[in-house]
């Protein structure tokens, strides 16, 4: 039998802070996929915000670099599509870290015509696009696909210039809400 409603646990993840962290919107959930994952709106039910979520649940306590792994506080692994990006009719995507270790998520929120300009940036120019989000202990985020075992840790001590791999001004930017909202 096939399932009537269905959710991923990013989507289910992203759905209950926004109920918790702001309890007078509306979040509404399309009945068919066609790249938004959540319409959200005021209680007036105006000012819409579309919303793509990406989910990867955390491969650092299993996979990661045993020294390095204090220093982290979620990675993840995406796969994406540039022609989906391209043409997403979303207002953001939100890229959600779960960390399975802690229980606890990192939010990423980027705009869909900034996220090409930044895989591009890094040399992503395929039409498949597979991306590392990595979130640290110290809330900064970096985009660590292709980094050498020796860059690896000198992009965390701040030793590498990671300019073109750091999303840390995406990350948690519940603000864009509360502006959005306002």
């Amino acid at each position: 039998m096939k399932s009537l409603f269905t959710i991923h646990a990013g989507e289910y993840l992203f759905g209950n802070q926004i109920e918790s962290r702001f309890p007078k919107l509306i979040t509404w959930i399309p009945s068919k996929d066609d790249g938004i994952d959540f319409l959200i709106t005021n209680s007036e039910n105006k000012k819409p915000l579309s919303i793509q979520i990406k989910y990867s649940r955390d491969f650092n306590w299993s996979h990661g670099n045993k020294t390095l792994k204090p220093l982290i506080k979620s990675t993840a692994w995406y796969s994406l599509n540039r022609e989906k990006i391209s043409n997403s009719k979303a207002d953001y995507w939100v890229f959600v870290n779960y960390d399975g270790f802690h229980r606890s998520s990192d939010f990423i929120f980027v705009k869909p015509e900034k996220l090409l300009p930044i895989f591009n940036a890094l040399g992503r120019n395929g039409n498949r696009i597979e991306s590392y989000l990595l979130v640290t202990n110290s809330n900064k985020c970096y985009e660590t696909r292709d980094l050498s075992k020796k860059e690896f840790p000198k992009l965390l001590s701040g030793e590498l210039d990671g300019t073109s791999r750091d999303l840390t001004s995406y990350l948690e930017r519940w603000d864009i809400l509360e502006k959005h909202f306002k």
